[in-house]
């Protein structure tokens, strides 16, 4: 809230010792074009400077706050602390590690704008390394506003994107509609599939939102440790788990019944498309049941 006015995009930057690029993350979002919006750092009790350049930012720009957490929650519980922590119209995360273009909200914000029904706005994706050098521009074989909702979920549940969308602009009456990140390897992905139920994304065409490749990125497999889901050991049953949250998201996304049989029927392709996973996965599921 600034000035008592909150703005209209809220944008919130879960943080676990990310002192090696959080300053020019923070940089990124300070030279923003779009005017309103607040930005909330939390950090998830960081054991590096984290706190140190979170807080010199926070002093010389007022649209930026800083909360630490007296604990480590893990990374998916901070992602959802973020968002129930601020109140906008609209949100989007940000990670410690990426940068933007200075268009970038602008621009996210004025697709999301322009589409009707549309429930999030981003930009096209460049990849950069370590050195904020591009390697190579994204190109998700995503249909992002396919008029068949089961259609767009199938295309965020597959493996045709790295979830990169999950920076997106989003309106946060829809965020709030869906599930929360759950603990498990990949939550982004079944969040997104979810989110795709209930709306299309508009994108932008500029490649204004810069991923950072790097060695130590958790998708690398760095740090995919207990510690990075907090104190509950994340499933195993990744299969079993998605096909659940698939259901429910389903079942409870605001969809025609019409929608909703061809949602239905997306489901199924995917059920027959990941026959095998389903099979390793349910033996995992009856394992981590036997030992609750």
């Amino acid at each position: 809230m600034l000035g008592g006015v909150t703005a209209r995009l809220g944008i919130g930057l879960p943080v676990y010792n990310g002192e090696r690029y959080l300053a020019q993350t923070l940089d990124s979002l300070r030279a923003q074009t779009y005017p309103d919006f607040e930005v909330l750092i939390l950090d998830n009790a960081s054991t590096d400077s984290s706190g140190d350049i979170a807080r010199a930012v926070v002093a010389a720009d007022s649209r930026f706050r800083y909360e630490r957490k007296p604990e480590t929650t893990g990374g998916p519980q901070n992602f959802n602390d973020v968002f129930n922590r601020m109140d906008n119209e609209l949100f989007a995360w940000c990670a410690a590690d990426d940068l933007h273009h200075p268009d970038f909200f602008a621009a996210s914000v004025r697709a999301l704008d322009a589409l009707p029904g549309a429930i999030g706005g981003f930009t096209a994706v460049e990849m950069i390394d370590d050195h904020n050098q591009w390697v190579r521009d994204e190109l998700p074989s995503i249909r992002w506003s396919h008029p068949d909702p089961g259609e767009r979920m199938l295309d965020m549940i597959g493996f045709g994107h790295a979830c990169q969308s999950i920076f997106s602009v989003y309106r946060r009456s829809t965020l709030a509609a869906v599930e929360p990140m759950c603990t498990c390897w990949g939550s982004d992905r079944v969040m997104l599939a979810e989110l795709a139920l209930h709306g299309p994304t508009a994108i932008a065409p500029e490649r204004y939102f810069r991923n950072r490749d790097h060695a130590g990125r958790i998708t690398h497999g760095k740090g995919r440790s207990n510690s990075y889901y907090g104190k509950k050991a994340p499933t195993k049953a990744i299969t079993f788990h998605y096909a659940s949250h698939l259901r429910r998201a389903i079942r409870n996304a605001p969809l025609s019944p019409a929608d909703v049989s061809r949602a239905q029927r997306a489901y199924s392709r995917w059920t027959l498309r990941n026959t095998r996973n389903f099979a390793r996965s349910a033996a995992r599921f009856v394992i981590e049941s036997v030992r609750r």
